[in-house]
């Protein structure tokens, strides 16, 4: 039970890792779509404090992406 608990963590915790590289080197819209895998991440470990604040955090990413025209994550799930 213990690893399972801990294969979890680990899930958040890299999504966190990505999302810090991405907001390095990459676009807006690899920002908004790693900041909403950080967001799921929580989520499916049932962390809901955590999600809320990622889920806030993400949205505001998307928000700037899409007002600057970046949000390639959108517009690729949107199917357009």
């Amino acid at each position: 039970m213990l690893m399972l608990l801990s294969a979890c963590s680990n899930k958040a915790a890299e999504a966190e890792k990505r999302l810090a590289i991405v907001k390095r080197v990459g676009t807006l819209g690899e920002v908004c779509e790693a900041s909403r895998d950080v967001a799921r991440a929580y989520l499916d470990q049932g962390d809901e404090a955590s999600f809320e604040m990622a889920d806030v955090a993400s949205h505001i990413y998307c928000q700037s992406a899409d007002l600057r025209g970046w949000n390639t994550y959108v517009s690729k799930k949107a199917g357009n």
